[in-house]
């Protein structure tokens, strides 16, 4: 339970810190942005320690995302993202072979995962327009990963099934993210963007086992995103007389 304290504070800090800034903003946050929302595409790679009931696993989560966002004023951005990885092995057979009286033997084995990842992010520039082109942002926020396995297989002598088998297992879980990222535009509406994030699963479990499973006694994992996003205006249809 302390180290889920730890990762929250420390998640609040992360993005509660920079608010202080907000009243000295409060011009921007009234004025009006243009291209404000952003919709994009990028590839994705990112690993995520997951603890099932019975045993824990290191997930890779690739190869594409999908994320929207609004600019809240010209410094802060809040952003979703969502990821899916689906992954199937079947092999029939897995292996033949023939008895010492004669049967002939075979087996099927295989295998079914599925993962979802779906990020809150909050985005802070660095760097203010006009100057460089080039933006950094900090970001940081929540990460929900959500994930179901299963392995099958069967034994078969003389074609006949001797032997089935299944197992399987599901689990949601959250974790904290932090990270930078970078933002370079391409004309009025498109831009450029990289992001690094760190995630640390919330469950409370012995850094033994986080270095068993991510390599790392802290429970770090790392996500990649490279691609490019679209930004626009929502405008309100105005009112005429005639339309009264």
């Amino acid at each position: 339970m302390h180290a889920m304290k730890h990762a929250f504070l420390f998640l609040v800090m992360a993005i509660g810190a920079p608010l202080l800034q907000f009243p000295c903003q409060a011009q921007e946050a009234k004025a009006a942005l243009q291209n404000r929302y952003y919709v994009g595409l990028q590839t994705f790679m990112g690993s995520y320690e997951m603890f099932y009931r019975t045993t824990p696993r290191l997930l890779g989560i690739k190869p594409w995302q999908v994320v929207a966002g609004a600019h809240l004023t010209r410094r802060w951005a809040v952003q979703v993202g969502y990821t899916t990885s689906n992954r199937s092995s079947i092999e029939d057979p897995s292996y033949t072979g023939t008895t010492l009286s004669g049967q002939y033997v075979s087996g099927r084995r295989g295998s079914d995962s599925r993962e979802q990842a779906a990020v809150l992010l909050m985005r802070y520039s660095l760097i203010r327009r006009p100057h460089p082109r080039l933006q950094v942002d900090v970001l940081a926020g929540l990460t929900l990963v959500s994930s179901r396995f299963s392995v099958y297989g069967a034994d078969f002598v003389d074609g006949q099934t001797v032997r089935e088998y299944y197992s399987g297992d599901h689990a949601t879980q959250f974790y904290a993210t932090a990270g930078l990222g970078a933002r370079y535009p391409f004309g009025k509406h498109f831009e450029g963007v990289f992001d690094y994030t760190l995630s640390r699963n919330l469950k409370s479990v012995p850094a033994g086992l986080h270095q068993q499973v991510s390599g790392s006694s802290l429970g770090l994992t790392r996500a990649f995103g490279l691609g490019l996003r679209y930004r626009f205006a929502l405008h309100k249809k105005e009112v005429t007389p005639a339309s009264l």
